[in-house]
């Protein structure tokens, strides 16, 4: 059970990340059109990617933890078979993260409002 938590944890975290980042903002511009926004966005992209590089960092997700040593047998007296399972430890998960993203995504959103760009509320 133990494991399972820590797995849907790890996903909860990543999807959450995904959601977080695939939600796209309006901006709105007077006499702007949609194509004009994309070529302000990805030049604001790109120099916030100049001015604050992306910085991965692998981040724990889990912990490791072994597997109990279990015996289980079979049978009774002279005939029982035994066997031994278990004992194995499992590593900690991990997954890489931005350091960096916050500051890009404020860097960009500044660019973008310093070039007449507003969000849509």
């Amino acid at each position: 059970m133990g494991q399972l938590f820590r797995c849907a944890s790890a996903l909860t975290i990543a999807v959450s990340t995904l959601l977080v980042t695939a939600c796209a903002e309006r901006w709105t511009k007077p006499g702007a059109s949609p194509q004009d926004f994309d070529a302000a966005q990805a030049a604001c992209t790109s120099s916030a990617t100049t001015l604050v590089p992306r910085q991965r960092q692998e981040v724990q997700t889990s912990p490791g933890y072994f597997i109990p040593m279990q015996t289980r047998c079979s049978g009774v007296g002279p005939t029982s078979n035994c066997y031994a399972s278990g004992g194995q430890y499992v590593a900690p998960a991990t997954m890489t993260v931005d350091r960096n993203q916050g500051l890009r995504t404020a860097a960009v959103r500044a660019c973008l409002q310093d070039n007449g760009w507003q969000p849509v509320k």
